[in-house]
């Protein structure tokens, strides 16, 4: 693992090649803000100020590319950091490292998050949705669903996945996937599929807009961060894939309702709102099948060294959770 010597060996070579801030950053204070499963977030303080040190994983240059791309796209509306650095190679670290300002404010959690946050959230979205990205640009590639049949043909390669891998002794594993596959087959009827598959409308978009992800900042504004998965999608899913996230899927009904129901008044496509409402009920199986499958090869999953991965016992209690989403929605 990366150590700070070598962060701050990197940051004396940045200061070469880097924004006129870098000329602070060598001589930082240098702290672990956090990490995901993949990443590590380090702390810059300086006397001009803070930022964050993103550091991906090494031969993820193309994320972090994709990432810069969209903090420079989206700073005009104040949805996202100020981009200061990006930089593929990595020299020192030997991984590619993004740089960008920190935001002031209270990193967003279940327990952290409020009503106000949420009804922020439809002027947020249309902001990033809205954006008109060039043909050019990395983020104007398809990254997610364009209607609602691309969901459907990835949850039947998880069923096909957990259908021809080794076979389960586990009672509770082989009901799953009965259940999974009876789930699936109840999509089919969904009346507003042929719907969906009529009014495809694509737009850039976070694809990852969970509570985790979100910053309220000083001046009570939210903002979004990691944003290495932006790219274009069927904006209603981006909706529905905040509603349907562990996170947030606990979130009252009511809530979810009037939040989606601000957006579609503000939006340009008249049937988002039944589209984000058919989402939700195939995101509710898609995250089924991916929990199951997690259980199923949970001895093979690949993480990063600093990676905690949840229990089984624990993905058990998510399975159930969305069996109970579904059934509700």
């Amino acid at each position: 693992m990366t150590n700070v010597s070598e962060i701050r060996r990197y940051l004396v070579f940045a200061r070469a090649t880097g924004p006129p801030e870098a000329a602070h950053w060598a001589e930082a204070e240098i702290s672990l803000l956090g990490h995901g499963s993949n990443n590590r977030l380090y702390e810059l303080t300086t006397p001009e100020g803070a930022y964050v040190l993103k550091m991906y994983p090494a031969g993820r240059e193309i994320r972090m590319r994709r990432e810069y791309e969209a903090l420079c796209a989206l700073e005009p509306w104040g949805v996202a950091p100020q981009a200061m650095a990006g930089d593929p190679a990595g020299r020192h670290v030997d991984a590619p490292v993004l740089i960008y300002r920190k935001i002031s404010g209270t990193p967003l959690s279940v327990e952290k998050l409020e009503t106000e946050d949420v009804s922020k959230l439809p002027a947020v979205w249309q902001r990033i949705h809205r954006l008109d990205v060039p043909t050019c640009s990395m983020l104007s590639e398809q990254v997610g669903p364009a209607s609602p049949y691309d969901c459907l043909a990835h949850i039947d390669g998880l069923l096909r996945a957990l259908r021809s891998g080794r076979t389960s002794s586990d009672p509770r594993m082989v009901e799953g996937i009965n259940q999974f596959a009876m789930l699936r087959r109840r999509l089919d009827g969904l009346p507003s599929l042929s719907m969906a598959s009529q009014h495809r409308r694509m737009t850039l978009c976070h694809v990852d807009s969970r509570i985790g992800n979100m910053i309220r900042d000083e001046q009570g504004h939210l903002r979004l961060v990691d944003w290495e998965h932006a790219g274009f999608m069927e904006p209603a899913c981006d909706l529905a894939g905040f509603f349907c996230h562990p996170e947030t899927v606990r979130l009252p009904a009511a809530l979810r309702e009037n939040c989606l129901r601000v957006y579609a008044g503000l939006s340009e496509d008249p049937y988002v709102y039944e589209k984000a409402m058919l989402y939700l009920s195939v995101l509710a199986v898609q995250w089924m099948g991916r929990l199951l499958a997690l259980i199923h090869d949970y001895d093979a999953q690949k993480t990063q060294p600093w990676a905690v991965r949840r229990s089984v016992e624990e993905l058990w209690m998510d399975v159930e959770v969305y069996r109970r989403i579904e059934a509700a929605l």
